[in-house]
């Protein structure tokens, strides 16, 4: 073992011993623990990837309770209960205490070459697409057909005010795809129409939406670019700027499976112009999503005002 990962393992230690102190000290009753690929440090955000970070802000929204990450506290070997939300973790985060609503798998069970029984997750409340359900119910695990990535409830929780720049061009990569050479290339070509939008490292995640609501294209090879600019209306278009993304396409193609859309990506390669995708555009279709069904299969009270209001005047 390296000398650096001696001290990335002490301070993830560090970090878990922390988060444990202050799980312990918390009102049980004003908590809600998320399962996902988060990184929290002392019950505050650490900005590592804006759809799994998504679940913080969302489930705070929606039930008014402080949310704090499964894996940043330990457990002492005994199973809490936990929420599966916003992420593609469904086959490699859960446990027996596990409630699924929202989220996805990574790839499908045969990219894993592992049998679907392996899942390890307590009850299915919603599942992100059709093709996550498929598995859950080949592994025998009773799910609901109530499907939608809980992100797409942002527009309820916050809505900018920001206005639209005319012929802006939004580039949002993978963090994998952060420092691929066609997304610098592309960037030059837009000029200053062209903004890239991070979704690691970014400052707030008021910020990564407003960056998108400004802009009249999105172009992302992050399934949470697409998922925000679909949920605030803003065109869209799908692409590839590698193959390093674990899973493939199976957590592009679960969303899309509910979206009434037959969407493809573009691969994107030194000959692809900024032309070639900004055609996309006219073929962009919106994706008109209903948020009554998943709010109603939430397994926890929503507290929020008007969400509240608007479930009560849908009964």
């Amino acid at each position: 073992m390296t000398i650096k990962r001696i001290y990335n393992a002490l301070i993830n230690r560090i970090k878990r011993f922390c988060g444990t102190i202050y799980y312990i000290f918390y009102p049980k009753r004003k908590v809600i623990i998320v399962n996902g690929y988060i990184h929290q440090f002392w019950g505050k955000i650490c900005n590592n990837n804006i759809g799994d970070d998504l679940n913080i802000v969302l489930l705070n929204k929606l039930s008014g309770k402080k949310v704090l990450v499964y894996r940043s506290f330990y457990h002492f070997l005994r199973p809490i209960d936990n929420l599966m939300a916003i992420g593609s973790v469904i086959e490699w985060m859960g446990d027996k205490k596990t409630t699924v609503w929202g989220a996805g798998m990574l790839e499908s069970c045969e990219d894993q070459q592992r049998s679907s029984s392996h899942f390890n997750i307590g009850r299915v409340c919603a599942v992100r697409g059709k093709k996550t359900r498929e598995h859950v119910l080949n592994a025998g695990i009773a799910c609901p057909e109530v499907y939608g990535d809980p992100a797409l409830l942002m527009p309820l929780i916050y809505r900018p005010s920001v206005q639209k720049v005319k012929g802006r061009v939004g580039i949002i990569p993978h963090y994998v795809d952060m420092n691929n050479n066609n997304v610098k290339r592309l960037l030059k070509e837009l000029g200053n129409n062209g903004v890239l939008i991070p979704v690691r490292g970014y400052k707030t995640w008021q910020e990564v939406i407003d960056l998108i609501c400004s802009c009249e294209f999105i172009i992302s090879s992050s399934l949470h670019g697409l998922i925000l600019s679909d949920a605030y209306g803003v065109a869209n278009q799908w692409v590839k700027f590698s193959d390093l993304l674990v899973g493939g396409t199976f957590k592009f193609e679960d969303y899309y499976s509910v979206a009434g859309k037959d969407i493809h990506p573009v691969d994107v390669n030194d000959e692809t112009g900024i032309i070639d995708l900004l055609e996309c555009k006219t073929r962009y279709q919106v994706y008109r999503f209903d948020p009554l069904p998943l709010l109603k299969a939430c397994p926890f009270e929503i507290t929020h005002p008007e969400i509240q209001r608007m479930l009560i005047e849908n009964e």
